[in-house]
């Protein structure tokens, strides 16, 4: 399975990322999944979020049920672009691909994984 992210939604969780430094971000990618392919093409912000710098989290009682997402994105402000223990925890809720941006938030210093925490490659159309 391929994963693939829109150009604008990668910039905006990117622009996110930046502006939330020195604390994490976080965004939800939704989009659609084919035989071959997931495509996030919609970022979603969640509600009543919070974050420091080494930890973000929300309230999941609050979001919309049907949102079709495929995905999360979340950055990594003091360390590297890798999942921790909390990280593996959401990617086994939420999605089959998960993207970590460490600083300085730009196109190259995003990794992906999928929801086993291996990383894996992705595309941007």
């Amino acid at each position: 399975m391929k994963f693939t992210i829109s150009a604008e939604v990668l910039e905006s969780c990117l622009i996110g990322a930046q502006e939330s430094h020195p604390n994490e971000f976080l965004g939800l990618l939704a989009g659609s999944k084919g035989k071959e392919i997931i495509l996030a093409d919609r970022l979603y912000l969640a509600p009543l979020s919070y974050s420091d710098e080494g930890s973000v989290s929300f309230d999941e009682f609050n979001m919309p049920i049907a949102m079709g997402v495929v995905g999360t994105f979340h950055s990594h402000p003091t360390g590297p672009a890798l999942p921790s223990r909390a990280d593996l925890k959401l990617f086994s809720q939420k999605g089959a691909c998960h993207l970590i941006a460490s600083y300085p938030y730009k196109q190259a210093d995003v990794r992906c994984f999928d929801s086993k925490g291996k990383e894996v490659a992705f595309g941007i159309v």
